[in-house]
C-alpha cells in the first residue's frame, strides 16, 4: 500500500542521488582524462622535437600513457555504472506508476 509507494519513492530518490554522484565522478574522470591526455600529447611533442630523449622524458611519457589508460578504464566503469543506474531508475519509475495505478484502482473499489 502506502508503505510500498513510499519505499519505491525512497528507492527512486536514492537512485537519483547515486546517479548524480556517478555523473560527478564521470565528469571528474573525464576532466582528469583530458588533463592526462594533454600531458601525454605534450610529452609526445617534446619527444618528437628532440632527437635524443633523456630517460626522464621516456619515464614521463610512459607514466602519462599508463595513467591515461587507467583513466580510460575508470571512465568506462563509471559510464557503465551510470547506464545500469539509469536502467534501475526507469524500472523503479515503472514500478511506482504501476503501484499508483493499483492503488487508484483499489481506492475506487
Amino acid at each position: 500500500g502506502t508503505q510500498d509507494l513510499d519505499a519505491l519513492r525512497n528507492s527512486q530518490n536514492e537512485l537519483e542521488a547515486i546517479r548524480k554522484e556517478l555523473e560527478e565522478q564521470l565528469r571528474q574522470a573525464v576532466t582528469s582524462q583530458k588533463l592526462l591526455h594533454d600531458e601525454l600529447s605534450s610529452a609526445e611533442d617534446e619527444a618528437h622535437k628532440s632527437k635524443t630523449l633523456s630517460e626522464d622524458q621516456h619515464v614521463r611519457a610512459s607514466k602519462a600513457e599508463a595513467e591515461l589508460a587507467n583513466e580510460r578504464r575508470s571512465v568506462e566503469r563509471v559510464r557503465s555504472e551510470c547506464e545500469e543506474l539509469f536502467a534501475s531508475r526507469v524500472q523503479a519509475q515503472e514500478s511506482l506508476k504501476e503501484a499508483e495505478s493499483w492503488r487508484a484502482t483499489l481506492s475506487e473499489s
